[in-house]
């Protein structure tokens, strides 16, 4: 088992020859583990399209996310912790679901005495 470098995994996560990544959300800082809880709720609170009515950009994301660390008054200053490696114009790909139901199927069912 090879073992990386912290400063090495931004290089090896977009460099990767057999299949990259396209951002990193990352921390510029050392962070405390309730500053990264209070960062993945608000995460969570805006990258599902169920949450805000549609798919945000990665930077849209961030924005909202800086924001609400700092009005909620949560991170205030932890908000300076957090940056965004990646086109910020990207979106998560989350599908979107349309279904239509068209038919409805009744099967027949015979009673066995």
């Amino acid at each position: 088992m090879m073992m990386l470098n912290v400063s090495q995994l931004a290089s090896r996560f977009f460099l990767n020859p057999g299949g990259a990544g396209i951002a990193l959300f990352t921390t510029t800082r050392t962070i405390t583990e309730n500053d990264a809880k209070n960062l993945s709720r608000s995460f969570y609170k805006y990258a599902l399209p169920e949450s805000v009515g549609e798919v945000l950009t990665f930077g849209q994301l961030m924005r909202s996310l800086k924001n609400d660390l700092n009005s909620t008054g949560i991170s205030p200053t932890n908000k300076l912790k957090f940056t965004l490696l990646g086109d910020p114009a990207l979106k998560l790909p989350i599908p979107q679901l349309n279904i239509v139901v068209t038919d409805i199927f009744k099967p027949q069912y015979q009673r066995a005495d």
